[in-house]
């Protein structure tokens, strides 16, 4: 008997010793607006506004798709988002969607502009601006298919890879520059978009620095998949700020896609929005059409 005494004595005390558990309040970022932005062809503005939610929060899905009911809730169609600079002072239109949209304004190179956003359902509003830096341009593009194959026991695996060849000319001062790669249409058939901040359909944006090569010449080899034989594909090379560089290169170690924001808390993204999250740049790029033979 006294041994079974023994025994439980240690495993009271311990018991004893459990302190009771705790509930802990972490306490959740507020929702603040989310905005991204794309020049369109040197003549038009297109915003994307949105709204950030909690990093807790279960997001519905269907299969890989989130569910529109969802994303519905996110999108802002409420807003009135203005755009001011030295050779304009519009009200975008609104697209819905949490699309707005302004058309036949030409922007002007080492500019500055203004972009206010309020929302009337939620009452939050941001501001943010941006410097229209002097365009890049491509000296040269070229491309090749790059077929590889591997033996495994008896099967032949191959795979074909898009290697694009570029060059450009590093601008004066310290800069940044990012290139995209879009597929406009595959093997001679359109290819469709949801929407203009989806074109490159997955393919990775690629950005530079001239930390290491201030006023040269860039040469440089990009591997792409998913490209075929008659596809046609649009390369876009832009001139960036190092804070939206900054942007790009957070984004790629996060693994997240282009507009994050929509899917995620984006609290920990660089960025130039007062109040809110995202990024408002403005950039022209320097483009290229190839038609893969």
């Amino acid at each position: 008997m006294k041994k079974y005494i023994i025994l439980l004595l240690p495993i009271i005390f311990l018991s004893a010793c459990i302190p009771d558990p705790v509930e802990i309040e972490i306490p959740q970022a507020e929702t603040r607006l989310v905005l991204a932005s794309q020049l369109l062809f040197n003549q038009g503005v297109l915003v994307q506004v949105s709204k950030s939610f909690n990093a807790l929060t279960e997001t519905p899905t269907n299969g890989d798709t989130v569910e529109q009911d969802f994303l519905d809730l996110l999108l802002v169609d409420s807003a009135r988002v203005v755009l001011e600079g030295p050779n304009i002072q519009d009200t975008l239109l609104n697209l819905e969607q949490g699309f707005y949209l302004n058309l036949g304004t030409e922007l002007l190179e080492n500019e500055i502009y203004r972009l206010s956003v309020f929302d009337s359902a939620t009452g939050l509003s941001v501001f943010a601006q941006t410097e229209v830096l002097e365009r890049a341009e491509f000296n040269s593009v070229a491309y090749r298919f790059r077929e590889q194959s591997i033996d495994f026991q008896d099967t032949v695996f191959k795979d074909t890879s898009f290697d694009l060849f570029i060059s450009f000319d590093d601008l004066e001062g310290d800069n940044y520059y990012m290139l995209n790669l879009y597929r406009i249409s595959q093997d001679g058939s359109p290819q469709p978009a949801e929407n203009l901040f989806t074109l490159n359909q997955g393919q990775p944006t690629f950005t530079f620095t001239d930390a290491l090569l201030s006023g040269e010449t860039f040469f440089d080899t990009l591997s792409y998949s998913g490209i075929g034989f008659g596809d046609t594909v649009g390369v876009a090379l832009s001139h960036i700020s190092k804070e939206y560089y900054e942007f790009l290169n957070a984004r790629q170690r996060s693994g997240s896609s282009i507009f994050a924001a929509l899917l995620g808390e984006p609290v920990n993204y660089p960025s130039n929005v007062e109040g809110g999250y995202g990024f408002f740049n403005l950039y022209f790029p320097s483009t290229e059409v190839i038609v893969a033979e």
